[in-house]
């Protein structure tokens, strides 16, 4: 992560040092993270994708022309990066791990799991819903009313499928435990084989139960890098169950693409250069 690099979420870095910042949250049918960079003249976009279960679309346009492009993210189990090109505005929404959109009319077999380790960008073609709503991102006059142009298109053109009960369940004991948590402990929990439960989470996401346990832990461990910056790897990853810092150190190595070490100083960099502004 570069010193002038802004961390709009601890799981995916993105260089915003020529942009002006917008964050909005809206929690219908599920929780999305909306956020808006916008810049003085069109600049071209870097994105460090953390390992996350997360979706994720990019829509970059400019003021003065038709240009426009639409990117779209799925959950990434490998840290990737992604170069956009120039545009004056990036509308970024980050959707949550219980569920995902896909085209009007989707059955309930569209799971994110299609969209694992996904990156695909195309340019809206004219009279698409896509292409409106970059036309109504741009006419719009203030982020509320680009919110509401969002959520129009969503209901207008796009259908959400969450994922089984049964599978958010096992999720939500995944996140409450930070991760720590095993097959073994569903298995006992609720009664049904480890292969079982397998099968069906992997179905959802692609995944297994102990891949979503280790990137839901080594996003609380950003955090915990992100909150204290200062403190020892070893104290900071107390808890949460690395057999010990050289384990810690080839997942850490692995999701980010760089050592502790360095993302622990180039955070600390940033942190002193935002006070000197």
């Amino acid at each position: 992560m570069s010193i002038a690099s802004n961390m709009i979420q601890p799981f995916f870095g993105l260089d915003t040092s020529a942009f002006t910042v917008t964050t909005n949250t809206l929690y219908s049918p599920s929780r999305m993270v909306v956020y808006e960079l916008d810049a003085s003249k069109a600049t071209p976009l870097t994105l460090r994708i953390i390992p996350s279960p997360y979706t994720e679309w990019i829509i970059g346009y400019n003021d003065d022309d038709d240009d426009s492009i639409f990117c779209c993210i799925g959950l990434h189990t490998e840290y990737t990066e992604v170069n956009l090109k120039a545009y004056k505005h990036f509308f970024g929404i980050r959707f949550d791990e219980r569920g995902a959109y896909f085209g009007k009319g989707a059955d309930n077999s569209s799971y994110p799991a299609l969209l694992k380790d996904t990156v695909s960008d195309y340019t809206p073609e004219k009279d698409s819903y896509e292409k409106m709503l970059v036309d109504s991102l741009r006419n719009c006059k203030s982020s509320k009313e680009r919110l509401k142009a969002f959520t129009s298109y969503l209901a207008n053109s796009k259908t959400y499928v969450p994922v089984a009960p049964f599978v958010n369940t096992l999720l939500d004991d995944i996140i409450n435990s930070d991760g720590s948590c095993s097959i073994l402990d569903f298995a006992a929990k609720y009664g049904y084989s480890s292969r079982h439960i397998t099968r069906i989470f992997y179905t959802a996401f692609g995944i297994t139960p102990k891949d979503m346990a280790k990137l839901i832990r080594f996003q609380c461990v950003i955090k915990e890098f992100i909150k204290y910056p200062n403190l020892e790897i070893g104290k900071l990853i107390s808890g949460y169950g690395f057999s010990d810092q050289s384990h810690f150190h080839r997942e850490f190595k692995k999701f980010m693409d760089t050592t502790p070490k360095t993302f622990a100083n180039s955070y600390r960099e940033f942190l002193e250069s935002k006070e000197k502004k």
